[in-house]
């Protein structure tokens, strides 16, 4: 499960009314297509809508979209919402968008919810229509009152974010909860983020543990990630590892750098650096900044790799150029150049302990696991720690600002908005 900004989701909705997961059944009879295509053939609506559905998805016939349309434009001329609403979807589906908004108006005029949604998702991307977000807030209400879930939530979202309608964390968290009671996983995230921060409802950290379970329970990797903040922020490592562990094997950059964090001091897993390595390289090939700056410290010590200096740079130099201040100051000290990977000067090294074990490292004294080496260790987990927690912190702070792990669109929305 993913969050997405407002257009994206609107479109993928769109595909899922469009796959007939809304109206239709799956795997439609002979007998029974013979029966829909004679009652169709004799006028009846009901059976031109779902012959037309069927064909939109190959349910029971091949696939056509021109059949598609020739049976739900004979149901939707005799004015069925549902037929009018799914001829939308598949000329949406087919990059005819203008089209697609005639039938969904005639839809949403008749009071279809479905359509009115997907109105306001139009007018939230500019598609067809002037972009307004105004506009957007009007059509997603009017769906949120007949009761559709994600109308509800991007209604939320659109309080919270201020985007179409003043901020109002009290509004957002009333539709939050209106989604979230029906099971929409991204609702029930958003309204737990809101009772673990505060937001429009009083602080409840139960609660909020409570939705975050609801929706991870649906295999939301957010959720998951939001469990394993929450049990690390409350000393409890093995729960976060448990979390963290669901989320990043589903590909969590942020989790799967804190799994690796796990491991590397061994705090709820058994302490085991190459298994840290493996979960910083993941999240570091995603882009997560801590992770490549983890990663890059792995093979500046030689913890769980092999040391080597030009990794160790080539990652600090990723993590930098996000803003990372760990990775620029261990560049700074590491005195990197853009075109030469210098050795380490281990005089340079702010750390006693790092520099102690590099000293003694480069002098052929002692092991991998020697005094020093435990030293160093223990030396960069203290440097790291405070930075460490502060982050974490503002992670869970700001879990309402970072919609579906997250996209640049619905930043610069809210940029835009507050310009």
């Amino acid at each position: 499960m993913k969050t997405y900004p407002l257009s994206k989701l609107v479109a993928t909705v769109l595909l899922v009314f469009f796959c007939g997961l809304s109206v239709a059944q799956e795997g439609t009879s002979p007998q029974e297509i013979a029966d829909l295509r004679g009652q169709a053939a004799k006028g009846k609506v009901v059976a031109q809508r779902k012959l037309g559905i069927a064909y939109s998805v190959g349910d029971g016939v091949p696939q056509s979209f021109s059949e598609a349309m020739k049976w739900l434009r004979l149901a939707a001329d005799q004015g069925d919402s549902t037929a009018q609403r799914e001829l939308g979807n598949v000329y949406y589906y087919i990059n005819q968008s203008d089209e697609a908004m005639t039938w969904w108006r005639k839809a949403a005029v008749q009071g279809d919810a479905d359509a009115q949604f997907a109105i306001g998702g139009r007018y939230s991307d500019g598609d067809s229509v002037p972009k307004n977000y105004a506009e957007a807030v009007r059509w997603y209400r009017l769906a949120a009152d007949k009761g559709l879930d994600v109308a509800q939530y991007y209604l939320g979202l659109s309080y919270l974010r201020g985007i179409g309608v003043q901020t109002n964390y009290g509004e957002a968290v009333i539709w939050f909860r209106k989604a979230a009671a029906q099971g929409f996983g991204d609702a029930q995230i958003e309204f737990g983020n809101c009772c673990y921060n505060g937001i429009g409802v009083q602080k409840n950290d139960a609660e909020a543990i409570k939705w975050y379970r609801l929706a991870a329970g649906q295999g939301s990797a957010r959720a998951q990630q939001c469990l394993g903040s929450i049990y690390c922020e409350k000393q409890n490592s093995g729960e976060a590892a448990r979390w963290w562990r669901k989320a990043a094997e589903q590909g969590n950059a942020f989790s799967q750098m804190n799994l690796g964090c796990l491991y590397r001091k061994g705090e709820g897993v058994q302490k085991n650096d190459a298994e840290a390595v493996k979960w910083y390289q993941l999240a570091a090939a995603q882009g997560d900044a801590r992770g490549q700056f983890w990663l890059g410290y792995m093979y500046l010590v030689g913890w769980g790799v092999q040391k080597n200096d030009a990794e160790a740079v080539k990652w600090y130099r990723l993590a930098a150029a996000q803003g990372d201040t760990d990775a620029q100051a261990d560049l700074a000290a590491m005195n990197a150049r853009p075109q030469a990977q210098p050795p380490i000067d281990p005089n340079t090294l702010s750390n006693p302990s790092l520099r102690n074990y590099f000293l003694r490292t480069q002098s052929g004294g002692g092991s991998e696991e020697d005094e020093a080496s435990i030293e160093a260790r223990q030396g960069a987990e203290r440097r790291s720690q405070i930075n460490e927690q502060q982050r974490l912190q503002r992670t869970m702070e700001n879990q309402t600002r970072e919609l579906r792990e997250q996209t640049r669109q619905l930043e610069d929305i809210s940029r835009k908005m507050r310009r």
